[in-house]
């Protein structure tokens, strides 16, 4: 399985800190964001390989990568002009050989087992050709909400509406198996995930749900939040972790 870490937007609702920074590398803890990232890709066998794209501030990406060590490949994919969510994921699936893959947008701050998230992928029902991560959200309005049948596959999928339909939201956390890939790439005028690949699979996408944290740090507000709860939650998770 390989992976991609979406990470070349502009993050223009956490200016004027992104005007010297890419959202990918606000601090959390004095830690780039995107390090989280590939701390967590890198402990899983599983990922062969991590491609991150890149477009705003890129010279600093490719910095923090050149100087971070990690024993998996890590290869940066330039967009001189941005592409779209989609539009990078189908970019990749042109480059690649079909195979299973990890998709996440790396400018959301995520603590989970990825090891789980992969075997909740591999023992998936049948129907599912995606896994998605999901997560109780504070504020549905700025989320995609689900909702799940008894089999715990995403039925229906509210982007970002302002009537309530609930509190599990989409983690832009994904992985798509090879058979969806066959029929993303058939899909024209195909930008943003959210919008044009997710509601044409319902029915098709199984849920897993993440426990431990996640938050969009898309804004100031929700930014200063991640950096009062989050010390002490990444504290917890090491000492569990230490403690299997």
């Amino acid at each position: 399985m390989i992976a991609l870490l979406l990470a070349a937007g502009f993050g223009n609702r956490l200016k004027p800190l992104t005007n010297t920074i890419p959202k990918c590398l606000v601090p959390i803890l004095e830690k780039p964001l995107l390090g989280y990232w590939l701390e967590l890709l890198s402990n899983n066998k599983k990922i062969k390989k991590i491609y991150i794209n890149t477009h705003y501030l890129s010279d600093q990406v490719e910095e923090f990568i050149k100087n971070y060590k990690t024993e998996i490949d890590v290869e940066l994919i330039h967009e001189s002009k941005l592409l779209g969510t989609a539009g990078t994921l189908r970019n990749l699936m042109n480059m690649v050989s079909a195979q299973d893959l990890f998709v996440a947008h790396a400018d959301n701050l995520s603590l989970f087992n990825i090891s789980d998230l992969i075997t909740s992928f591999h023992q998936r029902p049948k129907v599912s050709e995606i896994t998605m991560m999901t997560f109780d959200t504070d504020e549905p309005q700025n989320c995609g909400i689900i909702k799940k049948d008894k089999e715990g596959i995403v039925i229906e999928f509210h982007e970002k509406k302002k009537s309530f339909h609930g509190f599990e939201a989409n983690g832009a956390v994904f992985i798509f198996s090879k058979k969806s890939i066959y029929k993303i790439l058939k899909i024209e005028n195909c930008k943003d995930i959210s919008i044009d690949i997710l509601p044409l699979f319902l029915g098709k996408i199984s849920a897993f749900k993440n426990n431990t944290y996640h938050r969009d740090i898309g804004n100031k507000k929700s930014y200063l939040i991640a950096q009062d709860q989050f010390p002490e939650i990444y504290e917890d998770w090491f000492k569990r972790k230490s403690n299997r």
